[in-house]
């Protein structure tokens, strides 16, 4: 049996971690520590695919992964951007990877309450690859994500602004989750050899709907995971928020939603491989000191995994 483990994490602002000096790079003195912590976690997790969510730069990145995990011998990132990018780590033995060619421009939707369309963008482009198993040559899409927060400050914003942000804040998620759903559905259907996918990475939501997710009769995640009067394109959980194996992903809100996701196809729960194998959905929240400030320790977030049958 072909088995392997994907899984991700946010690990909050992981450019914290490196620095460039005199032209070398090295971890920052301050964040010593905390850059081993993260590099046991990640190593813990012993995956053949790991996605960073929140990740440094491409040559910090490299620097880290050399350092610190070098069974990782391949790495695909989103942009040179240094900051809030999207990574994945993966052993060339195991996977080849190689980015989709996808449509990441903006659109338009029409979401909740708008009158009209109105032009959507994803905040932080998907890293969207062509994962192939090199054994058995199976193959499936893989989408990292990392949405928009409805974290907002109020900076002085009157009330009204305040709630009309907020409330654009969760449409965009909304708005987010449809679109990606749409394009890899498209994607997947149009390939006689990749027909499944896997979305991952921080959503930003659960399943309880907050005040102004009630206004809008919809929330994010249920953007992402589709709709009861679709039944074939619904998406299922790795970690099931309703099965009694919710976890919290992240100290927000006092542990109450899981707010990073690994998400797949109906046909990987069963049928011809690649299968997502039932019950290896984890957060490790054994790995992370999520009550006391994980923050300054290794994130405020866990690791989620689970085991792909290719």
């Amino acid at each position: 049996m072909a088995k392997a483990k994907m899984a991700f994490w946010n690990i909050y602002y992981s450019w914290n971690l490196v620095e460039k000096r005199d032209g070398k790079y090295s971890v920052k003195h301050s964040q010593r520590k905390r850059a081993g912590n993260v590099a046991e976690i990640i190593n813990t997790t012993n995956s053949d695919i790991f996605g960073i969510v929140e990740c440094m730069g491409p040559a910090d990145l490299k620097f880290f992964v050399r350092t610190f995990c070098p069974q990782y011998d391949g790495i695909l990132l989103t942009n040179k951007e240094t900051k809030y990018n999207l990574a994945l780590l993966y052993k060339k033995e195991v996977f080849n990877l190689k980015k989709a060619s996808i449509n990441l421009d903006p659109w338009y939707a029409k979401i909740g309450n708008d009158p009209r369309k109105k032009r959507y963008y994803f905040a932080r482009r998907p890293l969207v690859v062509q994962v192939t198993h090199k054994g058995s040559g199976s193959q499936t899409l893989l989408a990292l994500m990392h949405t928009k927060s409805k974290f907002l400050k109020r900076n002085g914003m009157s009330f009204s602004e305040y709630q009309e942000k907020s409330l654009n804040n969760r449409k965009r998620i909304i708005a987010t989750g449809e679109r990606i759903r749409e394009l890899l559905f498209r994607k997947a259907s149009g390939s006689s050899s990749i027909n499944r996918f896997i979305v991952m990475g921080d959503l930003n939501d659960g399943l309880e709907l907050d005040d102004y997710e009630r206004k809008l009769d919809r929330g994010g995640i249920e953007a992402f995971l589709g709709s009861v009067f679709d039944p074939k394109h619904i998406l299922y959980s790795a970690v099931s928020l309703v099965n009694g194996k919710g976890e919290p992903s992240s100290s927000f809100e006092s542990g109450k939603h899981q707010l990073d996701h690994i998400l797949f196809t109906q046909n990987m729960e069963r049928g011809p491989k690649p299968r997502v194998v039932a019950g290896t959905g984890d957060v490790r929240d054994d790995l992370v000191d999520l009550k006391n400030d994980g923050k300054r320790r290794d994130s405020d977030h866990a690791p989620v995994e689970v085991i792909v049958d290719f």
